[in-house]
């Protein structure tokens, strides 16, 4: 429907009041200006109420359009005594229904009835009939060319004939009100964005330091948290507790129910054993059904912890039914205090907890074991030990098995990692765990490193007169690597098998043993490989100081610990360090081999993340020298391994 037109009879504004109408907007724009944000639509409505006294009206309001939904609502509203407030009623107003006031607004016109009753018959006249509308006029409110609302006035209890000025003056409100409502919106933007960069923060934050399965600090927080209470230990004098944590029988209910049981079971224990310590302790999940609390204000002694100990063996063996299934398990415990009588770092705190933990399983499991005691019953028989060790090697009853290394993708056998083993008189064929941390800081470990080097060059020199050229791979631990005259007398034993190329031997350094002098071991490394000796960093990810020791060590290769390999098909955690330690290893340029393949799915998920090196019991378990040419000529990947051979 077209305009009416104008007519300035009975116009409360003339030419002289103008001034003073510019006067009364300057005013309200000042207020808005000076106004806190949160306190706007307090001043909007306190403005509608002085521009319609000024106006003579008896209503006046704001109304938001919404084009894409096709309506508009009141969103302000001020009435004069005696008028009835329409808000609540004008809200979601079909625009179908007014055509010719959207399209005025839309042509950036005021829309003007100066009589109502002259209206045609319609939907317009029906919806201002009902509010008892008389007459009214409105002008758009517009913010960057794009019209968002509309301010308007209503006479109800008289007509009213609203000019030139009128619309002029209303006009200039409305800009004013544009102004407003455009601060308004950068600034909820602004506070928007704001906010969701602090539900981004605060999530990656949360990420970095809890476990993402129980919500409990993960191994990042726990470290920290460790670190702190051994401060606070030593300032106030008093001891703290750790205790490691795993679950017995968990393995199985995982494998018979499914992952996703066994993932509701360890949140179920999780909030069961917090719930069993104190306020200021810390539990934390390591990965896997593995976890470790750090126990605040005990006495050095078993009994102090005795109490929290035994409600963390209560809720881990809680009864949980899922999905109708009755579930439980137990848990075995190692226990291990600070401070002790000789200084001792986080990381071998939670080796003793760990180790003291092995020990309740042997014990029969469902148990705590102090490792205190543990180390005092091994101390009776050390030196008995280490003299059976000096025996041993003088008795040549040491002996190399070989582990072979492979390229998954290409089937390639690439070498093969030297284990040492003891051929006991007695107990059979031990293991190195049954004798290296005897000797780990005895000059022993010097000797017996020195014996690996020499027969795994024998070996060498052996394969090359059958035909087979094959890199070996011995450990070399920190100890040895630190003595002064390591690079000569590896030069030496070089020398002594003329046979064997340098670089068919590399040396392993393992990550979690610290080194007393980086500086010099660097160096040492550095020596090596100009000579054509490679070496790599053994169980890279389970100490502290990984990206120390990436950067400063010039080792070629990274061997990812079986421990995240093992686990990476059903944990989240050990899965993502993965992908972070090939992201470092391709950061830093250096070749990646993954240690632990066990079945045929631990290859195909590590080739599909881009690791083709490997070696496991997947593969092959180790074996000695002269089974290893036979092996060689026999081995065949799985079909699934070779996928990208042709590539």
């Amino acid at each position: 429907m077209a305009e009416l037109p104008p007519n300035n009879q009975g116009s409360p504004v003339g030419a002289g009041g103008t001034d003073a109408f510019q006067s009364l907007v300057l005013d309200i724009a000042m207020t808005f200006i000076n106004l806190p944000l949160d306190r706007i639509d307090e001043a909007v409505h306190a403005a509608l109420g002085q521009m319609a006294i000024f106006f003579q009206a008896d209503r006046a309001y704001v109304f938001d359009y919404d084009f894409a939904a096709g309506i508009t609502s009141n969103t302000h509203e001020w009435c004069a005594g005696g008028i009835e407030p329409q808000l609540d009623l004008l809200q979601q107003v079909p625009l179908a229904g007014i055509p010719d006031w959207v399209g005025a607004h839309l042509r950036g016109e005021c829309f003007l009835v100066a009589d109502v009753s002259r209206l045609p018959a319609g939907p317009l006249r029906e919806l201002l009939a009902s509010q008892d509308i008389r007459s009214l006029l409105t002008a758009p409110i517009q913010c960057d060319d794009t019209v968002i609302g509309f301010v308007g006035f209503d006479a109800v209890l008289d007509y009213r004939d609203y000019g030139e000025n009128e619309r002029h003056l209303l006009t200039l409100f409305a800009n004013l009100l544009a102004n407003v409502t455009q601060r308004k919106r950068s600034a909820d933007a602004l506070r928007q964005q704001s906010e969701a960069l602090q539900r981004t923060n605060a999530r990656l934050e949360r990420i970095a330091h809890f476990d993402t399965l129980t919500d409990l600090p993960n191994r990042n927080l726990l470290a920290d948290r460790l670190q702190q209470a051994m401060v606070q230990s030593h300032r106030h004098k008093a001891s703290i507790a750790i205790a490691y944590l795993d679950l017995d029988g968990f393995k199985e209910i995982n494998d018979r129910y499914g992952h996703d049981v066994g993932d509701r079971l360890l949140r179920a224990l999780a909030k069961q054993m917090g719930g069993a310590l104190r306020a200021g302790d810390t539990l934390a999940r390591l990965g896997g059904d593995e976890f470790v609390a750090v126990l605040l204000d005990q006495a050095a002694s078993p009994q102090s912890c005795d109490p929290i100990l035994t409600r963390l063996l209560e809720a881990s063996s809680s009864i949980v039914t899922i999905d109708g299934h009755t579930l439980q398990v137990s848990a075995s415990i190692g226990v291990t205090f600070y401070p002790q009588q000789q200084e001792i770092d986080a990381d071998q705190l939670l080796r003793q907890a760990d180790q003291a933990m092995y020990l309740s399983k042997v014990e029969g499991k469902n148990r705590f074991h102090v490792f205190d005691t543990a180390f005092h019953r091994a101390q009776e028989g050390q030196n008995r030990r280490l003299d059976e060790i000096r025996d041993a090697l003088r008795n040549e009853e040491f002996l190399l098995f070989y582990q072979p290394k492979v390229n998954m993708r290409t089937g390639e056998v690439v070498g093969a990692e030297a284990l040492v083993r003891w051929q006991h008189p007695q107990q059979g064929l031990l293991s190195p765990a049954a004798f290296l941390p005897l000797i780990e800081t005895h000059t022993l470990s010097l000797a017996l490193g020195s014996w690996v080097i020499d027969t795994a060059l024998a070996q060498i020199t052996s394969w090359r007169q059958a035909g087979l050229r094959l890199p070996v791979s011995v450990n070399v631990s920190a100890s040895q690597l630190q003595q002064q005259s390591f690079v000569q007398d590896l030069q030496a034993r070089l020398g002594a098998y003329p046979d064997v190329p340098a670089d068919l031997l590399e040396l392993e350094i393992t990550e979690t043993r610290a080194l007393d002098d980086i500086d010099h071991a660097s160096a040492v490394m550095a020596a090596c490989d100009a000579m054509g000796v490679r070496f790599a960093l053994d169980d890279f990810g389970t100490g502290y100081s990984s990206m120390m020791y990436l950067k400063r060590l010039p080792a070629r290769t990274l061997k990812i610990d079986r421990s995240f390999v093992r686990d990476m098909l059903v944990d989240a955690d050990d899965m993502a360090i993965l992908q972070g330690i090939l992201g470092l290893a391709s950061a830093f340029r250096r070749e990646v081999l993954a240690e632990g393949v066990e079945t045929e799915a631990h290859g195909v998920k590590l080739l599909d993340l881009g690791c083709e090196l490997a070696q496991g019991f997947g593969i092959a378990s180790p074996m000695p020298g002269g089974e290893v040419a036979d092996w060689v000529a026999c081995w065949q990947p799985p079909a699934s391994w070779l996928r990208g051979k042709e590539a």
